[in-house]
């Protein structure tokens, strides 16, 4: 019988032709030289068994470059399986197109979209075949998967043009959306001066009721003459803003939630729309509230930092340059997201909570985007969320233009 013959050369052994009798060398002992030069090349090396999972026997250890992953991380699935990287509406293609080339003894070739650990969904190209035994035996799969980088440009230039917030969602459901968080501020105040007894003497809680009431009814008159309205932008520091910020942020949490509020800034200011900088923090500490279970307490952590990358920043939205940034980062204790579903986090209308309306991460990265910033988000199931928005440190240059939303 014919040995079946691949046309695809196999780089993980070190004879292409096993010696009479003989097996091809065993994962475990690869030349270390060639080992390097795999993981030099400008690329992923793998060896895989061919099942759902696409479990990983071996992977170069330059996947961490496409994947963000350790090959420690992907190996027998340790932390997670390379099928859980493939984007969900690409992984049928994926498993026939293998499929139908192994069944005819060919080489595959593919381009679909991996999820990224830093949330970015990634376009790659794979090219790889079957690696057969002499009885025509499947063994195991091996190829190589680089960035497709000719489809990402061709992506980027597109979404360039769109918005986050697309035409399904208008400026009456984000000022609706918004102003159910501020009536959240008055009602737990309120509840707060109830609990407290009857006084002749105005209390701390009545001035921060007033003052939230205010701010709801500068909300509802944009939204009864549908503008979407701004205010002029502001170079302001950081601690002001969240110092001023701080009352609407307390009362956005019952008791069994707890803020810490950590600013850890000095007199670093930034330029924006203060308005539209509070709804985009409330909107954040809103959403790390609603994700810890209505039955337990929590903790939501807001932390604002001077940082200064050297290299590009690395955000939802893009890179942003290297520079001087105020992070502002919101963390909870909650239940916390899957991959899949931390990279569909700032679709319009899409939440993972029942009931939910899928618009407050849309609208801060509308205005991180429109303030020239970046958003970060980092997610893990029953390890709690946090969503980092950087903003540009202002250096008494002109005053960007004013973000709308």
């Amino acid at each position: 019988m014919n040995e079946p013959q691949s046309n695809w050369f196999d780089p993980f052994r070190r004879s292409q032709v096993p010696p009479p009798g003989g097996t091809p060398c065993a994962p475990d002992s690869w030349d270390e030289s060639f080992l390097e030069l795999l993981n030099a090349l400008p690329g992923t090396a793998y060896r895989c068994e061919n099942d759902k999972d696409w479990t990983m026997i071996l992977i170069s250890r330059n996947c961490v470059d496409l994947t963000g992953y350790s090959s420690e991380e992907l190996t027998a699935n340790k932390r997670l399986s390379y099928n859980d990287l493939i984007h969900p509406d690409d992984r049928n293609r994926v498993w026939r197109t293998i499929q139908f080339a192994l069944e005819r003894r060919e080489e595959y070739t593919l381009q679909y979209r991996i999820l990224h650990r830093d949330g970015y969904i990634r376009w790659v190209w794979e090219r790889g075949c079957g690696a057969f035994d002499r009885q025509g035996h499947l063994r195991w799969l091996q190829g190589m998967v680089l960035a497709d980088e000719a489809r990402a440009s061709l992506e980027k230039k597109q979404s360039s043009k769109d918005s986050p917030l697309n035409s399904d969602v208008d400026n009456k459901d984000l000022l609706a959306h918004d102003l159910g968080n501020l009536l959240s501020v008055i009602r737990n105040y309120a509840n707060v001066i109830r609990q407290s007894g009857r006084s002749s003497q105005p209390t701390p809680y009545a001035e921060k009721i007033v003052d939230t009431t205010t701010r709801a009814a500068d909300m509802l008159s944009r939204l009864l003459k549908m503008q979407p309205g701004t205010q002029p932008v502001r170079a302001l520091p950081t601690s002001q803003l969240l110092d001023d910020l701080e009352p609407m942020l307390s009362g956005l949490f019952g008791d069994r939630i707890q803020l810490v509020l950590d600013c850890q800034t000095t007199d670093w200011k930034i330029a924006l729309d203060v308005m539209q900088f509070e709804r985009a923090v409330m909107n954040l500490a809103a959403n790390a509230a609603q994700s810890i279970d209505a039955d337990e307490s929590g903790i939501v952590t807001v932390t604002a930092r001077e940082v200064s990358p050297v290299e590009p920043v690395r955000c939802f939205n893009g890179q942003l340059p290297a520079g001087d940034y105020i992070c502002i980062s919101v963390r909870d204790t909650g239940r916390g997201m899957s991959v899949t579903e931390t990279v569909k986090a700032f679709e319009p209308r899409y939440s993972t909570r029942p009931g939910g309306r899928g618009l407050g991460l849309p609208m801060v990265l509308s205005f991180a985007q429109q303030s020239h910033g970046g958003v970060q988000i980092t997610s893990e199931r029953g390890e709690g969320t946090e969503v980092s928005l950087f903003l540009p440190r202002y250096l008494e240059q002109s005053l960007p233009v004013p973000p709308t939303v």
